[in-house]
């Protein structure tokens, strides 16, 4: 029933080989040679050359399936770029018996998805310069097959074997699973279906469910009857539970995460879910689950996970470098870890992180690049305890301990000026427990936190930097529960592509608990991910609310100088409570900190810049005197679209759009001054996740509607911030 025809002719006067395809019987055939004989389609002696190369494949008359994704799938595809070509010497060529069965493969396409009437009407090959070629397959696409209706006497979708359930739940899920009357049939959704169905019976316990099913398709009434047969069987329970693959880790921990056991109800929601916390132990190369459900009469489930254990000890050597608005930095890593550590399946890290700030030079200075003229010295050592099944199966204890020493730099920090740091001491201990399938977490943790102001002045190598005023700052000891709530429906944490992630961080600072604050601190998120043909949507919103009961805040609406100026101790709360804005997981038109409010912090003791904590007024009236200082309100909102660079793959790019606002005053929301950023960047995939680099653009200060800051970063003498970092932006 299937004619072809091969041709070849001239257009607009000038010779390219064709050929062209036609099927369906000696009508159509001859109704296309007809059309073709007036382009000079003729003859089929002479073919186009093997080995031409290929330019361009296009698919013409496809209005109502995935183009790009049908091209895919073909062997006959588009060279890429020039670029690619010069750097690898390959492209693609041109096979005629590939290309013939392309066009089978075509149609294969089209009734996979209800097409079963298309027709590949034409294939072309249009020769260029230099054995190069274009291809074009026209298709007609013809009227989908859509599922039947409900119509007296008859179902469009039929369920059989509903009633041996007793459950309604069941029935209403399995019946949310099956295709929808007037959709067009898709073959694929079909067995998805089928699919779907089987692990709907097996989440309650029916683990020799069978579903099997049966299409009916007219095609003179483009329609489909689909019948589904459900064969539930009885509900079974677990039998032996056995695990192989164990050398060193204890099997009484492996079986204290699983939470199932020998004669409980069976589940494949609850295997999964053991599964999923036997990879989060953490100590497993890899986990492998297998059942036995060859014997229903039974009513048991064997069930045997096969384990691999991975080493149990990790060395890592590293180093890294940053330039941002704030400083150029580097440093070196250097961790250890065990896996096994005491046995018991403890986990026991150390990392050390030694490093040097090289002042001042920075990002905020774009082009022109100040020389370093000193280093000053910075670094961290962090060790960190987890115990699984701890208290019972499911819940982890952990306790960490740190040390950090960082300088307090800014974008606009003077070079002759005194300079602070500290020297951060941590402790942190608590429990984390997963639910629904490890997708929900709750963590509940004791905090400690002591901040130790320094000169650093003693801590610089090369030139030194001048000292600071003693007593400007004191010590600061803060003490907080934290809740933390995490629900997380992303299909990869690194680079997720679709999904949901919505978190919450709920603290209350005490005195009580050995600190010297007091106040109630909440910050909850949400992001989304969605992604059609290649295309993946990102959006976030956060927003941060500070509710002190022991110090305060400056007022942002008062309007004397006097009336917005609080003690400096009180600022230095705030510099370790606050809200932030700005960076680059935040918003990426300004730099670190950039949104924030501003007060003058700490006195510069810089002639040049005559600020003083004696003359609060007159130092709210200069700009140099004035600092980032947390507030007690924040949002944010970002969107993004991420795709790939063409044949550059597995470069990608991003289009986003930041907002974000920091106010001074409890819950003070205010849309007056948004802080937009819209920008560019790219991305290159990487094990520890993407490697970025963002530009944003303050839009507001780029059109005059925003009064720009002295401080804030330039690129080329443009508003701009540019932003290099690892990890998507969220």
């Amino acid at each position: 029933m299937n004619a072809r025809g091969l041709y070849r002719g001239s257009t607009h006067g000038r010779a390219r080989p064709w050929t062209c395809a036609a099927r369906g019987g000696w009508l159509l055939g001859a109704a296309l040679a007809l059309l073709l004989s007036g382009l000079g389609c003729v003859s089929a002696r002479d073919v186009p050359a093997a080995g031409a190369r290929i330019d361009e494949v296009e698919l013409l008359g496809a209005e109502s399936i995935d183009e790009e994704r049908l091209l895919e799938g073909l062997a006959t595809r588009a060279s890429p770029n020039w670029l690619v070509v010069a750097l690898s010497g390959q492209y693609e060529v041109l096979d005629q018996a590939l290309l013939e069965r392309d066009l089978e493969r075509v149609e294969r396409f089209y009734r996979a998805r209800g097409y079963y009437e298309a027709k590949v009407v034409g294939a072309r090959v249009i020769h260029g310069q230099a054995e190069r070629v274009r291809v074009q397959i026209v298709v007609s696409e013809g009227q989908p097959v859509q599922v039947a209706s409900a119509a007296p006497g008859r179902m469009g979708v039929t369920l059989d074997g509903l009633e041996t359930l007793a459950d309604p739940g069941t029935i209403a899920e399995l019946i949310a699973k099956s295709p929808r009357a007037e959709e067009i049939f898709d073959e694929a959704d079909y067995e998805r279906a089928k699919t779907e169905m089987r692990a709907v019976l097996a989440d309650r316990g029916y683990a020799f469910a069978q579903v099997s099913g049966r299409v009916d398709i007219t095609l003179a009434r483009h329609e489909a009857l689909i019948r589904f047969e459900i064969a539930a069987g009885p509900k079974a329970v677990f039998g032996p539970i056995t695990i192989s693959g164990l050398e060193r880790v204890p099997e009484d921990k492996v079986r204290a995460s699983l939470s199932i056991a020998a004669g409980d109800d069976y589940s494949a929601a609850a295997l999964e879910d053991a599964r999923r916390a036997l990879v989060n132990l953490g100590v497993f190369a890899s986990v492998t689950l297998e059942t036995d459900t060859a014997d229903p009469a039974s009513r048991r489930v064997p069930v045997h996970f096969v384990l691999r254990e991975a080493p149990p000890r990790t060395l890592r050597l590293g180093a890294g470098a940053r330039l941002d608005a704030v400083g150029l930095s580097g440093s070196l890593t250097a961790g250890w870890e065990d896996r096994n550590f005491l046995g018991g399946l403890r986990h026991f890290s150390i990392e050390a992180r030694p490093g040097v700030v090289l002042f001042p030079t920075r990002m905020a200075d774009f082009p022109n690049l100040a020389t370093p003229d000193r280093a000053l010295l910075q670094g961290a050592l962090e060790a960190r305890l987890v115990q699984p099944s701890f208290l019972e199966g499911r819940t982890k204890g952990f306790s960490s301990a740190a040390l950090e020493l960082q300088p307090l730099l800014y974008s606009d920090t003077p070079v002759t000026a005194p300079l602070f740091g500290f020297l951060e001491v941590a402790a942190r201990a608590g429990l984390e427990r997963p639910f629904l399938g490890h997708r929900l977490f709750l963590t509940l943790s004791l905090n400690w936190l002591a901040e130790l102001p320094l000169d650093y002045g003693q801590l610089s190598l090369g030139g030194r930097s001048p000292p600071a005023s003693p007593g400007a700052i004191n010590d600061l000891y803060i003490a907080y529960p934290e809740l933390i709530v995490r629900y997380d429906l992303r299909d990869d944490p690194l680079d997720p592509k679709n999904g949901l992630l919505l978190t919450h961080s709920l603290q209350s600072a005490l005195p009580v608990l050995a600190g010297t604050v007091s106040d109630l601190r909440l910050r909850p998120e949400a992001r989304f991910y969605i992604t059609k043909r290649k295309l993946t949507l990102a959006f976030r919103a956060a927003t941060g609310l500070l509710f002190p009961r022991n110090y305060s805040a400056p007022d942002s609406g008062a309007g004397a100088a006097e009336s917005r100026q609080i003690p400096t101790t009180d600022m230095q709360v705030l510099l370790f409570r606050g809200f932030f804005s700005g960076g680059p997981f935040s918003n990426r038109g300004y730099a670190l900190q950039g949104v924030n409010g501003r007060q003058p912090f700490l006195p510069t003791n810089d002639p040049g810049v005559p600020c003083s904590n004696d003359d609060p007024v007159g130092a709210l009236a200069d700009e140099r005197c004035l600092r980032p200082v947390g507030g007690l309100t924040s949002w944010e909102l970002s969107l993004e679209l991420r795709f790939p660079v063409g044949v550059f793959d597995p470069l990608g790019a991003v289009l986003f759009v930041d907002a974000s606002d920091v106010r001074l005053g409890r819950a003070e929301y205010s849309l007056d001054d948004p802080h937009v950023a819209p920008g560019i960047g790219l991305r290159y995939p990487t094990p520890i996740g993407p490697v970025r680099l963002d530009l944003g653009v303050r839009l507001l200060e780029l059109l005059d509607r925003e009064q720009p800051e002295n401080t804030a970063p330039r690129l080329f003498g443009a508003p701009m911030t540019l932003h290099l970092a690892v990890g998507q932006a969220f």
